[in-house]
């Protein structure tokens, strides 16, 4: 006994499936056959089966209701033969499927994968029906019914199943493609590796937001226009969705397809088990090192230089592929970038976009915005001012973010929209930089009485972070604070972080008594690799993440545990 892999009917197929069930008491019937199906597509007029059929008949003029009585009569005197094969409904009860049902199902799953798709949906099903190899094939031919009519139709159904990836070429080539910047420089290195004639692979490393993907994107539409190496056909991405659903399908499927072109992978840590945590189960593994071991296609993966160090201790890829990496955009850079998308965003938002608004934009991201490097945060800065002015210019929505409506996007409505991204006040935003820390000592001296050698000191890290002189890897000053109770340590803290981020509320104050195992250090940055609750983050580093801008106070250090101090 067997039961049919619920991952092969699509949701609508299945709910289609159940349907026919219901009735085998009506028809006299053991077990679920096709003719049963094809009398439900007939009568389900959602189902993309029927609609298919009705425009069959449009098209050939034949009698729906002699259809109707030929498919009742097929239902009532076919029980088909018992093979042991289950379906599971949708609600949960085992009904048998008949010998024909099966090739049904193979069959409709062959023409689904033949269309880049997982799932077997009716419209699949129906083709397979009118297959000469399964006896609904007289009734369909008599009508004119036949399964290359079928296929046909199947883009014009309302459910075709999930794709199983994207083709860029095609798409440039079909006219349905975006336009994306083109970053030259990286786009020659790119070809030049692309056009060796060994070890053609390549891993893209670099910062999320830097553009490794919209890199191999204007990639696709140069190799559109003829202008890349001539055996490059193709640029396939897998589908997201088609991955969560059935990775292999999916994996096997974009190989096959990207044969003679180029197999996108983005994240490829994710399906490496070995040095990574990896997303995907290790069949997966294998199928992915089987496209860098082959010729067939060039794998281009994307990937972060942390983790593309864990990757080249995998001897395949180590010995299979070259590195490109892909830095953040330059500030000079990110304005081309968001000049390029100014028609898009005017467009897509119905507004006007002043040129000045994206170098202000570029500016605030390159300065406050560290979650996501260059263009990308800057773009995303963008279209989040882009809405605010949208928004303001709708009657029925209230104003609430003080944005004129006039339908125009400048540079203060950028600056609104990055101070509600980073959540440092406006008003320190548009504060002269210069004059302000130039006078850090005296406002900071406006709260902190005394303690001059430590406000100095203070003042002289930050100032020094400030012209560059620090690694952007670290915080801008580490200070331990020492004195008996009542000195001013906590208060400097605060004065510090309404100086630099406009409130005291932007200070994360963690109690290090609460910190005195030496298990303490994973609830501050997360559980290491292997253990419980890897992956979760830690209380330390999930605020820092959450709020990038503010003062971390360590309160009590001393009682912390001394794995917390070597952190």
């Amino acid at each position: 006994m067997s039961n049919l892999n619920p991952n092969i009917p699509s949701t609508e197929l299945s709910r289609l499936m159940t349907t026919a069930v219901s009735r085998l008491d009506e028809f006299h019937l053991k077990r679920l056959t096709p003719q049963l199906l094809l009398r439900t597509f007939l009568d389900e007029k959602e189902a993309a089966a029927h609609k298919i059929l009705r425009q069959l008949q449009k098209q050939r003029g034949f009698d729906w209701d002699d259809l109707v009585r030929r498919a009742d009569l097929m239902a009532h005197h076919n029980q088909g033969r018992d093979v042991q094969f289950f379906f599971t409904d949708d609600f949960g009860k085992d009904t048998p499927l008949s010998d024909e049902m099966l090739v049904i199902i193979d069959e409709g799953l062959s023409i689904a994968q033949a269309r880049e798709e997982l799932k077997v949906n009716s419209g699949h099903a129906l083709a397979a029906m009118a297959q000469p190899n399964v006896t609904t094939y007289g009734a369909l031919q008599r009508v004119g019914i036949t399964a290359a009519a079928i296929t046909a139709l199947l883009d014009e159904s309302t459910e075709t199943g999930t794709p199983i990836l994207h083709d860029y070429i095609k798409e440039a080539q079909d006219g349905n493609a975006a336009s994306y910047y083109q970053r030259e420089e990286l786009l020659r290195d790119l070809l030049g590796l692309l056009s060796l004639s060994q070890k053609r692979h390549v891993l893209l490393a670099g910062p999320e937001g830097a553009g490794k993907r919209t890199l191999v994107y204007s990639l696709a539409q140069i190799l559109a226009e003829g202008k890349g190496p001539v055996n490059l056909r193709s640029v396939v991405e897998m589908s997201e969705t088609a991955l969560l659903e059935n990775p292999l399908a999916a994996v096997r499927a974009a190989m096959r397809r990207a044969g003679g072109g180029i197999l996108l992978i983005p994240n490829i840590e994710r399906f490496f088990a070995d040095r990574l945590r990896a997303t995907f189960p290790e069949q997966i593994n294998r199928e992915v090192q089987k496209a860098f071991l082959g010729n067939d296609q060039v794998v281009i993966g994307t990937t972060t230089p942390a983790a593309l160090e864990k990757l080249r201790q995998e001897r395949i890829i180590r010995e299979h592929s070259n590195r490109l990496d892909v830095p953040a955009a330059t500030l000079n850079e990110t304005i081309s970038v968001l000049n390029f998308h100014k028609a898009r965003l005017e467009l897509e938002y119905e507004i006007v976009v002043e040129r000045e608004a994206l170098e202000t934009a570029a500016s605030l991201a390159n300065q406050y915005i560290k979650t996501i490097a260059l263009p990308a945060g800057a773009v995303q800065l963008a279209n989040r001012a882009c809405a605010l002015v949208r928004m303001a210019a709708q009657e029925h929505i209230d104003n609430l973010f003080e944005v004129t409506p006039d339908g125009r996007l400048n540079s203060e409505d950028v600056t609104l929209a990055a101070s509600q991204i980073t959540k440092i006040p406006l008003q320190k935003l548009n504060e002269d930089e210069q004059g302000k820390y130039a006078n850090m000592d005296d406002h900071l001296h406006k709260r902190i009485i005394g303690q001059k050698e430590a406000v100095a000191a203070v003042s002289r890290a930050v100032k020094t972070a400030r012209v560059g002189l620090r690694d952007r890897k670290r915080p801008i000053g580490s200070f331990l604070f020492l004195g008996p109770s009542g000195v001013g340590k906590t208060e400097l803290a605060k004065a510090l972080a309404e100086f630099m981020f406009g409130t005291e509320a932007a200070m994360l104050v963690l109690d290090m008594s609460e910190y005195q195992e030496e298990a303490s250090v994973n609830r501050l940055i997360g559980a290491p690799p292997g253990y419980v609750g890897h992956g979760e983050g830690g209380q330390l580093t999930d605020a820092v993440r959450r709020r990038p801008y503010q003062v971390v106070l360590f309160d009590e250090i001393e009682k912390s545990h001394r794995d917390v101090w070597n952190m």
